[in-house]
């Protein structure tokens, strides 16, 4: 991974966490992050998600999640909202899946999965749990990456010196 696709990375991943609060700072809170389709954030809404899906596409265990993430985001939540919300349940229930088979990070399922906790209080919040974690198991992963990828870089250049 080169400095431009990491750094693009960073910013899709910063971008995907703080656009549930965007949202709920510019038109409150509604029932869902889908909701905000019918707001003035619909391209907003759009992109980040765009962007997620071509993000989580690169990644190996990730492409059926990114594959229902674009067309959650092509079935808008107005038009056609059987497909979209089966779009949607279906997103975030296979994300489980690879948050599962990664065993260096799999606590990350605990916060992912006690968000059901939240159901009282609207779907929206279960989504914005949700994002959040995946978010900072992505990042978690990119930091792991980076470190590796820098301390293979040092020893290569200590081999490389002597």
């Amino acid at each position: 991974m080169n400095k431009k696709d990491y750094v693009l990375r960073i910013l899709v991943i910063t971008l995907a966490f703080i656009f549930p609060f965007v949202c709920i700072s510019h038109e409150g809170s509604l029932e869902s992050i889908s909701q905000y389709w019918d707001t003035p954030l619909k391209p907003l809404l759009i992109s980040s998600n765009a962007a997620t899906a071509y993000f989580l596409f690169s990644l190996d265990k990730w492409k059926l999640p990114s594959i229902l993430l674009l067309l959650l985001t092509s079935f808008s939540i107005t038009d056609y909202p059987v497909w979209h919300n089966i779009f949607a349940y279906t997103f975030f229930m296979s994300c489980i899946y690879p948050l599962y088979r990664n065993t260096r990070l799999k606590l990350y399922l605990v916060p992912y999965a006690c968000s059901l906790f939240l159901a009282p209080l609207g779907f929206l919040y279960i989504e914005i749990v949700c994002v959040a974690t995946l978010c900072a198991f992505h990042s978690h992963l990119l930091y792991l990456k980076w470190n590796i990828i820098n301390t293979k870089f040092r020893i290569d250049m200590r081999v490389w010196v002597k």
